[in-house]
């Protein structure tokens, strides 16, 4: 019991700091629904039972139920299956469990360590904290290759999935970043739609000197190289990549934008320059994307590799630019 009151207190934790987009979206008589629902489940309530003399649960029942879950990280021993009863008068949910309390128990405690150690020793700059939380989780997550075969995999979209075995679907990586941005101090949620194939898509949006930001880091596990192309963009930038989803919040400021905060969109002929700048910083980590591709050529990739290799010494560098939209990542490893 005393494990299970503890996740019920984290779960208390991160909805106060966190932003509500499910809940956000839903009518107000429907929010006191959503406020039962959820408190059930954090208690392993074996049913739930709602009156609905006017078939309004009914109608939003599926909207309800994603809402808890996308709100709330802590609820990963949650089915994603929604099983209900309803008739001409009230309808009762039947919430289904993963694990029993000990496994729950289990599985929290790797949790909290695993986001302990995604904690540690970050700055104190706010943008530099996000992006080296990002980094973390984008460099140790994998996509799973088998997230199509249509099963249910729930743990994929977990923090099971994300913290503890690696392996994660965009809702298990979002729900893994809402629980660690939060918990670092930069108000998150994660807002449920779909992406440019009309499929289901989860990425999160952020707060930031109370303007708001759109965040997918399932676009970089699924990459060889952190892009951060869909890293605190607007509205109009996420729609533009056929993202489609339904939420109070409005992201119409570009500041904090990677590239655009960062002063890191170039041009291919100051690429040269402008890395041999950041080595000189001592930077390790170098992202940038090279505004006019078209007149990127091999002969200056090599030629940027070499210089960067000099001024380095002794280190390995890694030198990747994604040739279609081109985004570049370097990397620098002391020997």
């Amino acid at each position: 019991m005393k494990e299970e009151r503890l996740l019920v207190r984290l779960s208390k934790e991160h909805a106060a700091a966190s932003l509500r987009i499910g809940y956000g979206s839903l009518p107000d008589d429907m929010k006191n629904v959503y406020d039962r629902l959820r408190s059930a489940i954090l208690s392993r309530a074996k049913e739930l039972t709602v009156e609905d003399p006017d078939g309004r649960v009914l109608e939003y029942m599926p909207k309800l139920f994603t809402a808890v879950r996308q709100d709330d990280p802590y609820l990963f021993y949650l089915s994603k299956a929604l099983r209900a009863l309803n008739d001409d008068v009230e309808i009762t949910f039947k919430p289904k469990y993963l694990f029993g309390t000990l496994g729950e128990q289990r599985i929290l405690k790797k949790i909290q360590c695993a986001a302990d150690e995604m904690l540690e020793d970050l700055p104190g700059d706010i943008f530099k904290k996000q992006t080296e939380i990002y980094r973390r989780v984008t460099e140790s997550i994998t996509y799973p290759e088998d997230s199509y075969d249509g099963k249910m995999h729930e743990n994929y979209q977990s923090l099971a999935g994300a913290l503890v075995d690696r392996e994660a679907t965009c809702a298990g990586t979002s729900n893994a970043l809402s629980l660690l941005f939060n918990r670092a101090g930069i108000r998150c949620g994660c807002v449920r739609g779909t992406n440019h194939e009309g499929t289901g898509h989860t990425w999160n949006l952020v707060e930031l000197g109370k303007k708001h930001y759109h965040l997918d880091a399932a676009m970089d596990t699924q990459s060889e190289m952190i892009q951060f192309e869909a890293f605190n963009v607007t509205d109009e930038i996420c729609r533009s990549l056929g993202y489609h989803w339904e939420c109070e919040f409005k992201c119409n400021d570009p500041t904090m934008e990677f590239y655009t905060y960062t002063k890191s969109c170039i041009r291919a002929a100051d690429v040269k320059e402008f890395v041999a700048e950041r080595i000189s910083e001592g930077e390790k980590e170098i992202a940038f994307r090279i505004s006019d591709l078209g007149n990127w050529d091999r002969g200056m990739h090599f030629d940027v590799l070499e210089s960067s290799l000099e001024k380095a010494a002794p280190a390995k560098v890694f030198f990747k630019v994604n040739e279609t939209r081109g985004y570049a990542h370097m990397t620098i490893n002391e020997t």
